[in-house]
């Protein structure tokens, strides 16, 4: 049996963090510890991680070599700040997140010598034990500085996902571009629905086949 060569602790109950966790720990490394906020969900977390034991948030930061933030909003920032002056936090320690983070509190982090990144999945996550086989099929931003860009590619690449590059500058671009991205995305869902209601499903199923293959590749996404 391969050794666990990463903790990883989760906060929070955000099905992306779940479904992280999950994928780090079919690559071998070893779920430490969780904790969720009393404001959060823990049904899935439960159902997920159900071995994995339940801390508070200064104590499943300090067992974790990396601590994935597994929250949104106003609950990230409540989060970030309650490690930060907790202090349990180690050198080079990864803490990863999956929304922005205002410059001030991420400075912060970054001063207690840990390293800092985001993750933008380029897919829906649901929480359920799907995930990590989507993953396996999908793209992850990884928003960072440029000394950092390699921890978070492994990270990801760890998670099998493909990990590319977006700075720290151009991260809101990525936002509205992806944002953008499922609006179009919601649209075209509903157009399908029309189109299986009046021509067929099979009709549907095609013109999604079709835009499915048009974009799995760079060289398709270049030619938008």
């Amino acid at each position: 049996m391969t050794t666990p060569r990463l903790s990883v602790g989760v906060i929070g109950d955000d099905p992306r963090g779940v479904a992280l966790a999950q994928a780090l720990r079919a690559a071998g490394h070893s779920v430490v510890a969780r904790s969720v906020p009393p404001e959060d969900r823990a049904d899935h977390v439960d159902a997920l991680l159900p071995e994995v034991p339940v801390h508070d948030i200064s104590e499943t930061t300090e067992r974790s070599d990396v601590v994935v933030l597994a929250t949104s909003d106003t609950a990230l920032e409540t989060v970030v700040d309650a490690i930060t002056d907790v202090g349990r936090m180690t050198p080079g320690q990864i803490i990863c997140r999956f929304e922005p983070l205002d410059a001030g509190r991420m400075r912060a982090l970054e001063a207690k010598g840990v390293v800092s990144c985001r993750l933008v999945p380029m897919l829906t996550l649901t929480g359920s034990s799907l995930d990590v086989s989507a993953m396996r099929r999908a793209f992850c931003a990884v928003v960072s500085a440029a000394t950092v860009w390699p921890v978070g590619q492994t990270l990801v690449a760890e998670s099998g996902m493909t990990p590319f590059f977006v700075s720290e500058e151009a991260e809101h671009a990525l936002d509205e571009a992806v944002t953008q991205l499922s609006t179009t995305m919601e649209a075209f869902s509903g157009q399908l629905r029309q189109v299986a209601s009046v021509v067929g499903p099979e009709a549907s199923d095609a013109l999604a086949s079709w835009l499915s293959d048009e974009f799995s590749t760079p060289s398709g996404l270049s030619n938008v």
